[in-house]
């Protein structure tokens, strides 16, 4: 039997350091450019370190309400890659909790901090609009290297069935 080239397996922390380097090579939104085009890289590089780490110390120690996943790519099984992370939630409270451990972190110097105030105030508006309240399950961090991913399939299909992309992120709910 062949071995599957992509695999979900969840994040660990020796997995830091990848991830913080994808992330960063793959975030190609215009807001982040725009807010962290003049900042260091190995400071952003930093940031993003310490993002993936704010997130997976979150997720282990919420009781099982949130889990932090990677998608692996084993094109070369000597070399397996991370090529996707996603942080999932059961609840508005634990949701809650990360995002505001992640905001306290401090940004890297260069940082456009108008910018960034202005993107974080309306991204907050609009989570407030939409996001359900109570109990759900969401994915509330959904970053890959890998795009054009359907709502209508999983997780899993989506990685599997999806071959490289420009990266993507985003936020997905699903009530009970």
């Amino acid at each position: 039997m062949s071995q599957e080239r992509f695999k979900l397996e969840r994040v660990v922390m020796e997995d830091v350091d990848e991830i913080a380097a994808m992330v960063q090579a793959s975030s190609q939104s215009p807001r982040i450019t725009l807010e962290f085009q003049d900042c260091d890289r190995a400071d952003f590089l930093a940031w993003n370190k310490a993002g993936a780490v704010s997130e997976l110390e979150g997720c282990l120690t919420s009781e099982g309400r949130a889990e932090m996943w990677k998608m692996v790519d084993y094109v070369d099984p000597e070399k397996p890659k991370i090529v996707g992370v996603s942080v999932w939630g059961w609840d508005e409270e634990v949701v809650d909790k990360l995002f505001g451990e992640k905001a306290g972190l401090p940004l890297p110097k260069g940082t456009k901090l108008g910018l960034r105030k202005k993107f974080m105030t309306e991204i907050k508006a609009m989570e407030e609009k939409h996001r359900p309240k109570g109990k759900y399950f969401g994915s509330f961090k959904l970053h890959s290297t890998l795009s054009q991913l359907s709502p209508h399939k999983t997780l899993k299909q989506n990685f599997l069935n999806s071959p490289p992309h420009p990266p993507t992120a985003g936020s997905v709910f699903l009530h009970p």
